[in-house]
């Protein structure tokens, strides 16, 4: 294997080691921004000179998701009642392999070009995993931390979320922004 690309890889898990480290400490000072932030009204700002962070009151607290594959198995009449009532929309999107075989062969039109969105895609998809024991170890080095905030703070959080219990945390490279994805792109990048 080329000696470049195992120095990256090795920097790549070094890097996505201190990245996973670092976003679980961020969600949880969000969530003790949330559990202060309890008794405001109104969404607010706090503005420093590094910066803003912006906490926004939900204006809805609930959402559904509709499971696409239980839906297919619906009887039609069912489905046309649930469009009909409109507590499903309809969705469009474009078979990729059916437009595919018509651009090559010259037959899509102009107004058809114009409102689909082309992506192209680099050709690899690079997928950090970090096994149990090196979560452990990224735990650790952050051990002298947490005990010292743990120490200064009157409010341990006990359900906090231990990092080795997955077996496996997956990062996924990709020149994709996910929520330009379709659900079956976002499943086959590891991004669900």
């Amino acid at each position: 294997m080329n000696e470049k690309i195992k120095k990256l890889a090795h920097q790549a898990i070094e890097l996505q080691k201190r990245i996973k480290a670092d976003t679980e400490n961020l969600q949880n000072i969000k969530k003790e921004i949330i559990q202060e932030s309890q008794g405001a009204n109104n969404s607010y700002a706090v503005n420093l000179i590094t910066g803003k962070v912006r906490i926004t009151k939900s204006k809805k607290l609930r959402s559904f998701l509709l499971d696409k594959k239980k839906f297919s198995n619906l009887d039609i009449q069912t489905k046309k009642k649930l469009v009909r009532n409109k507590v499903v929309k309809l969705s469009y999107l474009i078979n990729t392999e059916t437009y595919q075989k018509l651009l090559d062969e010259n037959l899509v039109d102009n107004e058809l070009k114009e409102i689909v969105e082309e992506k192209k895609r680099q050709p690899f998809y690079i997928s950090i995993i970090l096994n149990k024991n090196v979560l452990k170890e990224v735990k650790k080095e952050n051990e002298f931390e947490e005990i010292v905030e743990a120490a200064e703070s009157d409010d341990s959080d006990e359900n906090e979320l231990d990092p080795g219990e997955e077996m496996f945390i997956q990062s996924v490279f990709s020149d994709d922004d996910p929520a330009d994805m379709l659900e079956n792109e976002k499943e086959e990048k590891g991004l669900r």
